[in-house]
């Protein structure tokens, strides 16, 4: 797929006065997030979504995050879908039929090298790159620990940023890439069932020595009336979630149905700024407010409560007179 250089999203112009594309430590993140800003590892930084259930949003969220981290400052963003073995995020990017695959890759770590590695990835758009998903390969744990890491390797040498789509967490593969991510991002939904597994996974995560400080909750699709779900949710994972995505179904219908990501189409909707505001949250950058539809309404209502007050106090009541 060739690139779209006549994008409708307007990047914000890049910080003139550092000239990084990083965070640096002192951005004005939420505490849990002040240790972030740069790579444990030299190169690219590393995000990893992921959640305990399937059908969370977590591809479609990758995708959407990895245009905006792409567009807003012109990084360098590799995708990579380690969804085994039915990943699906070249097509949630329009990309129906790639030349390879991680797969294709794993099948001989050894031979894995940054030509390879270029002959695999599509470029849906400009700075983004995707490696599409696994296919059935039977490897060993230690072979596929060894693939991944060279794979990685190469890429943090090629990339700014590296998004991870590891789908659902208990996969070995996933757990290996969760360990080595620099953010780990869990796609959450206001249900009774990801309530009862939410704190489960923050278990299984810290049994696997990962600090609370990396772990970044993020809930898709909060429905109204699910406020007591939301604060139940948090206590289960002991922490405050760090962005709310809105529903808009129809739009996340249509762009999977398209391939085209809602930023893309819709760059001033609020699932488009809602997004965006995620990716600065997770960089570290200032932040843009996410534009409320609803406050137009309130201040209308309340400005029409109170002028109607004020009319009924001054109004005097008058003798009726019947007729006749």
């Amino acid at each position: 797929m060739t690139n779209r250089p006549d994008l409708p999203y307007q990047p914000t112009p890049p910080d003139q006065s550092t000239g990084s594309l990083m965070a640096s430590p002192t951005s004005t993140l939420p505490q849990r997030l002040a240790h972030q800003g740069a790579p444990t590892s030299t190169g690219a930084r590393t995000l990893a979504l992921f959640s305990c259930k399937g059908g969370v949003g977590t591809t479609f969220l990758t995708a959407q995050l990895g245009y905006v981290l792409a567009q807003s400052r012109q990084r360098r963003v590799l995708l990579v879908d380690c969804v085994y073995p039915y990943g699906d995020l070249g097509v949630m990017l329009g990309e129906s039929s790639p030349t390879g695959s991680l797969s294709d890759l794993l099948r001989n770590p050894g031979r894995i090298d940054g030509h390879l590695l270029e002959s695999v990835l599509t470029h849906p758009y400009p700075h983004l790159a995707v490696l599409s998903g696994c296919g059935l390969v039977f490897l060993s744990r230690d072979d596929l620990q060894r693939g991944l890491c060279r794979v990685l390797e190469l890429a943090r040498a090629r990339f700014d940023l590296i998004v991870l789509d590891c789908g659902r967490q208990p996969e070995p593969a996933s757990q290996f890439l969760l360990q080595g991510a620099d953010d780990l991002i869990p796609v959450l939904q206001p249900t009774l069932p990801m309530l009862r597994d939410a704190r489960q996974l923050l278990i299984s995560l810290r049994s696997q020595g990962i600090s609370r400080e990396r772990i970044v909750p993020v809930l898709n699709c909060p429905r109204r009336g699910s406020t007591a779900l939301v604060q139940a949710l948090e206590q289960a994972l002991g922490c405050a979630l760090v962005h709310r995505i809105p529903e808009y179904s129809d739009l996340v219908q249509g762009s999977t149905m398209t391939g085209v990501p809602v930023p893309h189409l819709f760059p001033r909707h609020r699932l488009s700024q809602s997004i965006v505001y995620l990716g600065q949250v997770l960089m570290g950058e200032e932040k843009s407010k996410v534009p409320d539809r609803g406050r137009f309404w309130r201040g209308w209502w309340g400005a029409r409560k109170t002028l109607g007050a004020s009319v009924v106090g001054k109004v005097q009541p008058t003798a009726m007179t019947l007729p006749g």
